[in-house]
């Protein structure tokens, strides 16, 4: 319960989809200093014991976009400094490596007109790559 009222409302079991997108919105609480939400704990997978009111769900969720990249780029960030804090980094994965495939698996493959990919080239170090 995300309110302080008691609610009449029907509750809804969570689908993986709805439990994604309060995760998400969680992530962009937890980096908000004064959050009433930052504290509020998810499971980590639909089950038939927890679940949410509507109207719960539409305020808790309403964050845009900008909001959850941003989160997901300062966790990145933290997680990139504590990973390098480690000594052992053999049973620590790369936490830059995961970020940025995190960050460019939703950008899409860009392509010529002729529907081929695009040479990438870095012109100040003269490194050529192919995609």
């Amino acid at each position: 319960h995300i309110v302080d009222t008691a609610s009449t409302e029907k509750i809804k079991m969570f689908d993986d989809e709805k439990l994604l997108k309060c995760k998400n919105a969680l992530l962009v609480y937890k980096f908000r200093t004064n959050s009433k939400f930052s504290g509020l704990n998810l499971p980590e997978t639909p089950d038939d014991t927890q679940g949410y009111h509507s109207s719960c769900y539409s305020k808790f969720t309403a964050v845009s976009s900008s909001q959850i990249k941003l989160a997901k780029e300062k966790q990145c960030n933290k997680n990139s400094e504590s990973a390098s804090a480690v000594q052992d980094s053999s049973s620590v994965p790369d936490a830059e490596t995961a970020c940025a495939t995190q960050s460019n698996s939703n950008t899409p493959a860009r392509n010529l007109r002729s529907g081929k990919q695009p040479n990438v080239s870095n012109t100040r170090t003269g490194v050529f790559l192919n995609r």
